[in-house]
């Protein structure tokens, strides 16, 4: 089987990871792939495809072409920006043959968006800490913690210790931009 990891970008553990599971079940190749020659992931893949960004328009047609020349079975996306892309052309990487590994397009949507992921637990019963919009009465004691609502890689995180902080912090955002969070140290 042969495997494309995209956004490879420095997951060096996961192409290793990937390439010693091929070797101890039956072989095949991995691809690194990213938008940057210069990510370590890809010195340690058996092949790299340098790829344009996810929102480019012959993004999906420029994986599909690669994946039909070097008989690509699995891809592997790595970064959220691509997840719903991806998820979105399932049935066209299904129609050459090519596997996915991604969740459903509502999925993602869903686990993209911290708020809507909050309620997703709440209303599954799954422990998860307490978290409001900033319009919304919240019920939190400090500290809290702020985050955006979409994104990722803990940017743009702040612990308020005190209101007068939290609406420092409020005031640099739109206020559908971020959630609060109970904070627990």
């Amino acid at each position: 089987m042969n495997i494309l990891i995209t956004s490879a970008s420095n997951k060096v553990w996961l192409v290793q990871a990937f390439r010693r599971a091929l070797i101890n079940h039956g072989g095949g190749e991995v691809t690194a792939a990213d938008i940057n020659e210069n990510r370590a992931a890809l010195y340690f893949a058996d092949r790299t495809l340098i790829t344009p960004e996810n929102n480019h328009p012959d993004f999906i047609a420029s994986i599909l072409k690669y994946c039909k020349n070097e008989n690509i079975q699995l891809i592997i996306p790595t970064r959220d920006g691509e997840l719903k892309i991806f998820s979105e052309n399932t049935e066209l990487f299904k129609k050459n043959n090519i596997i996915v590994m991604v969740s459903e397009p509502k999925t993602i949507e869903i686990c993209l968006d911290k708020f809507e992921f909050y309620r997703f637990c709440k209303n599954n019963h799954i422990d998860t800490p307490d978290t409001c919009l900033p319009h919304d009465i919240c019920n939190l004691s400090f500290p809290v913690f702020i985050k955006p609502r979409f994104g990722s890689g803990s940017r743009n995180t702040y612990i308020a210790k005190n209101s007068s902080k939290l609406e420092q912090y409020v005031s640099l955002y739109d206020e559908t931009e971020f959630v609060i969070q109970e904070y627990h140290s």
